[in-house]
């Protein structure tokens, strides 16, 4: 199967199911491709060992809705809406209320427009994004899609606003910050802006905009359709289009990932913190990459993995399933065998796969 032009996603891709969504998943490359796949799409990480043995003999389908729908993939947009509105370190919100998100809406009690909504209204993007202008310009270019510098008379009013001002606003009145607030998320540009985006985290590519507007209608409609709507996309012919050509990880992903592949867990705030913006500090993280990678290992990293394959040939299969979901070839294995046989380190394997390009993709 072929990609599709870069900067598109065919609209009737988009709109058949894969041949393969009714299949059920096995413990072979091109399904150990989808998984790992899905799972950094959707959870942001790679799969945790269990997760993969869950997966396999469950039809695609179920497996997807059941992932778009759980915990690690609440989890995991949070933590993206977070950065993507840039609420991280002293902004990042710690309140009892933010705390609970992710179960929320893994329970389907709590809706994608809720959340902005508490979002937007909170402390701490109020802190984040201080002054009527600031705080007006972030809630329309990101949360709405508008660029201000075309929109003067929109910004004034919402400055007006703002300052506790009557003023009409995106076509509504009101006198204060909470009104203005209240307008935006109200707003007919809120789903269609936010489905677009989160499309292009996944697709890369810009959504096609009839099945953007289809799909904002049906999350207006039924405001706890967001992971149904993301599992469709998931199970669309254009996914498989997608998985056709490997895209890079981003700084979130990789770290993530790194934990799941080498301590068997997902990393605790701190952790992941640290490592993210160790990495952000640098226009090009791979070097800083290469880095963590061996202070993982030194500090402990993959002895669970190690210890349950003492024989080099089991060692080193283990280690590409995990790292980078498909089998060596004779070439492969037959290398990394010799070099086992000659004294080399175990923990060559491991180090030489996770700083390999194919594992810093996906």
């Amino acid at each position: 199967m072929q990609p599709t032009r870069p900067g598109t996603v065919s609209p009737a891709a988009l709109e058949a199911a894969s041949p393969l969504a009714t299949t059920a998943l096995a413990d072979a490359p091109g399904d150990r491709r989808f998984i790992r796949a899905v799972t950094i799409d959707l959870a942001g990480r790679t799969p945790l060992p269990d997760e993969w043995g869950r997966a396999f003999g469950r039809p695609r389908t179920e497996w997807v809705r059941e992932l778009a729908q759980g915990l690690p993939a609440a989890d995991s947009f949070l933590e993206e809406e977070l950065f993507y509105f840039l609420l991280i370190d002293n902004f990042r919100p710690s309140t009892d209320s933010f705390l609970e998100v992710p179960r929320l809406l893994a329970e389907r009690r709590l809706s994608v427009k809720e959340f902005l909504r508490q979002l937007v209204s909170s402390q701490f993007f109020n802190s984040r994004n201080p002054g009527n202008d600031t705080f007006v310009t972030v809630v329309l270019e990101q949360l709405l899609g508008f660029t201000v510098q075309k929109e003067p008379a929109i910004l004034e009013a919402g400055k007006r606003m703002y300052d506790g001002y009557s003023a009409t606003f995106l076509g509504s009145k009101g006198a204060n910050q909470s009104d203005l607030v209240r307008i935006a998320i109200d707003h007919e540009n809120l789903e269609p802006f936010f489905l677009a985006r989160r499309f292009a985290g996944i697709f890369v590519d810009d959504a096609p905009k009839k099945r953007i507007a289809a799909d904002a209608a049906r999350l207006r409609t039924d405001p706890l359709a967001w992971s149904a709507i993301v599992a469709d996309w998931i199970l669309s012919q254009a996914y498989d289009e997608r998985l056709v050509t490997a895209r890079p990880k981003s700084d979130r992903v990789f770290v993530r990932g790194l934990y799941a592949d080498l301590h068997e867990r997902v990393p605790d705030y701190q952790e992941f913190r640290r490592c993210r913006n160790a990495l952000l500090a640098l226009s090009d993280s791979r070097p800083l990459r290469s880095v963590l990678i061996k202070l993982m290992l030194d500090a402990g990293g993959a002895e669970q993995l190690l210890a349950a394959h003492p024989e080099p040939a089991a060692l080193v299969r283990a280690c590409y399933l995990r790292f980078l979901a498909r089998e060596p070839t004779q070439t492969e294995s037959g290398a990394f065998i010799r070099e086992l046989a000659q004294g080399a380190d175990r923990k060559l394997v491991v180090r030489a796969l996770l700083t390999h390009g194919e594992y810093q993709g996906y």
